[in-house]
């Protein structure tokens, strides 16, 4: 039973790093646009898709692949806020931005399926090294995929926080989000920070889509429940934070794997959201129990 616990606990640690990039860019996409972009999520699996197409296909190394692939969710990112969820949004249609945006990842998860195939797909065909962790209780195993997404995921985590925290954008940043018009009168340009801040968005969910993918087989609905846990985790979390939307996609994953051990997988998933009523029925604002500064004002 230590053996299982600890191969638990180690599975949750890894993906709750690989989705806390998708989790935390969420966040910071909320706070800035004041709205749930679901289409967001759709830049996960064209993230993952890019690079199988770039590397399995058109024969580029990895890191050109990477590069390429940026530039493309960039560009796809630019159309799709600017052309179709800009325009609402001036108007004040959040509800309708919200559920055009959710248009928008259906469309591409079957454009993905279309182009792509509906069966399985590798971004690396070569097998991943084991490595046995003798140093912890009950000696739980790591593969090379999960390790290097791992890493990569908390470096990235460490610098944006601190870039956040620390750099003059990220000052203008956190001055729009709490109070927009007084931002505004100040001399900055809002719109200008949720373009900024989209590009940022869309390569943390680009880069967790990759690392995810590392690790397991591409389907055309791969984003569906990173997209489920992370908007569940956002609840739990709140935006009042940076690194909210993270922990509160650690709960997620923990429930869902704990639920695996004690209960038939099938029951995964429902697990997650009766545990979000109960801690909804308890703590309506969610175990935060507050929102980011601009989402209050409305």
């Amino acid at each position: 039973m230590l053996a299982v616990l600890s191969q638990i606990i180690v599975n949750i640690l890894t993906d709750t790093l690989v989705l806390g990039l998708l989790a935390i860019g969420m966040g910071l996409r909320v706070r800035s646009a004041q709205f749930y972009d679901f289409s967001y999520f759709a830049m996960f699996a064209i993230g993952a898709y890019l690079i199988w197409s770039f590397t399995s296909i058109v024969g580029l190394n990895l890191s050109l692949a990477i590069f390429s692939t940026i530039i493309i969710l960039g560009v796809i990112a630019y159309v799709i806020d600017f052309v179709l969820l800009r325009k609402p949004l001036l108007n004040g249609h959040r509800l309708e931005t919200m559920i055009a945006s959710l248009g928008i990842f259906v469309v591409i998860e079957n454009l993905l399926s279309l182009l792509a195939g509906p069966d399985n797909k590798l971004i690396l065909n070569n097998s991943a090294d084991i490595y046995v962790l003798s140093w912890l209780p009950g000696e739980p195993v790591l593969n090379s995929h999960q390790l290097i997404g791992s890493i990569i995921s908390l470096l990235i985590i460490i610098f944006l926080v601190t870039y956040i925290l620390k750099s003059t954008w990220g000052i203008r940043f956190r001055a729009t989000d709490d109070n927009r018009n007084l931002a505004l009168a100040m001399g900055l340009r809002p719109w200008r920070i949720v373009s900024e801040m989209q590009v940022v968005c869309v390569i943390l969910a680009g880069i967790s889509g990759i690392l995810y993918g590392l690790d397991r087989d591409l389907v055309p609905e791969m984003a569906l429940r990173p997209m489920l846990h992370v908007t569940i985790a956002i609840v739990l979390g709140g935006l009042g934070t940076i690194m909210g939307p993270f922990w509160g996609l650690l709960v997620v994953t923990a429930v869902w794997h704990f639920s695996g051990l004690f209960f038939d997988t099938k029951w995964q998933d429902a697990s997650v959201f009766i545990m979000l009523l109960a801690v909804l029925v308890m703590m309506p604002k969610g175990l935060s129990g507050n929102l980011t500064g601009a989402l209050r004002q409305t």
